[in-house]
């Protein structure tokens, strides 16, 4: 089996700042999942006051394939999003 590794967040601070320009604090919790999902993530279901959804993806470098996780943490108050969190972490083969 493949360890999985998390990749730091400064290298994922573009990210970040594109999700948060996507969806900035004040959107509606369902607007927020519909953005996600349009861009192919998956959400899982709501908790009190936080929805996490996953996008999966594959990249190759030289010889190896790099299966991608990455999660948007939508931070909730009362029906919208008051901050978002997004991790990536990845697996080697």
């Amino acid at each position: 089996m493949n360890a999985l590794h998390s990749t730091p967040p400064e290298q994922i601070e573009a990210a970040r700042l594109t999700m948060i320009a996507a969806i900035p604090n004040g959107t509606l919790v369902g607007a927020a999942r519909a953005t996600l999902r349009s861009a192919g993530a998956h959400c899982q279901a709501q908790q009190e006051d936080s929805v996490a959804c996953t996008y999966f993806d594959v990249q190759t470098v030289d010889e190896y394939i790099d299966d991608i996780h990455w999660t948007v943490l939508l931070h909730l108050a009362d029906g919208l999003v008051a901050g978002l969190a997004v991790s990536r972490s990845w697996a080697r083969h």
